[in-house]
């Protein structure tokens, strides 16, 4: 898939602005909550996105130790947990190009299987897990009482956030 500028790079640099956007208003409306809004399932829900995050984060960087994809977070963790993947995801793609994208990434399952995996499908990943569970935080939100907050794509694209 190409975006725009025509390259895998720019798309996936795209579908990363989506992921941050989208990260950052679920953070913004549970903390703007009322204690009793916000469901701890809604919170491990988002706990649950940032450490997957994390974890292949880590994996793409060839660092040791296990990834915690169920971390546990509290409301008040959550935003700085999201600023420092935001902030190491853009690191990242500061030094990528179209070549490194088809690097296989070596790593280990959280089950010990081991995989090897283009870069470009990992980042794909990474970007789409999120979308899924922060539906269910939405629904969370909903069935607590509060109001969620639009994440789609075509919302950030519509505001022209990129």
């Amino acid at each position: 898939m190409n975006d725009a500028t025509g390259t895998r790079l720019g798309h996936l640099r795209r579908l990363l602005a989506h992921l941050e956007w989208a990260n950052a208003r679920v953070v913004g409306v549970l903390e703007s909550q009322p204690a009793s809004a916000v469901s701890t399932d809604a919170v491990r829900l988002f706990a649950h996105v940032l450490g997957a995050e994390r974890g292949w984060i880590s994996r793409v960087r060839g660092e040791e130790g296990p990834v915690q994809p169920w971390p546990s977070l509290s409301l008040a963790d959550l935003r700085p947990e999201m600023e420092r993947n935001a902030a190491d995801l853009e690191a990242l793609f500061r030094d990528l190009d179209e070549e490194a994208l088809s690097r296989l990434v070596e790593y280990e399952t959280t089950a010990g299987v081991a995989h090897r995996t283009p870069l470009a499908d990992i980042l794909t990943h990474v970007a789409m897990h999120g979308a899924y569970h922060r539906g269910q935080v939405a629904w969370a939100l909903r069935h607590g009482g509060a109001e969620p907050v639009g994440t789609d794509f075509i919302t950030m694209a519509r505001e022209g956030r990129e």
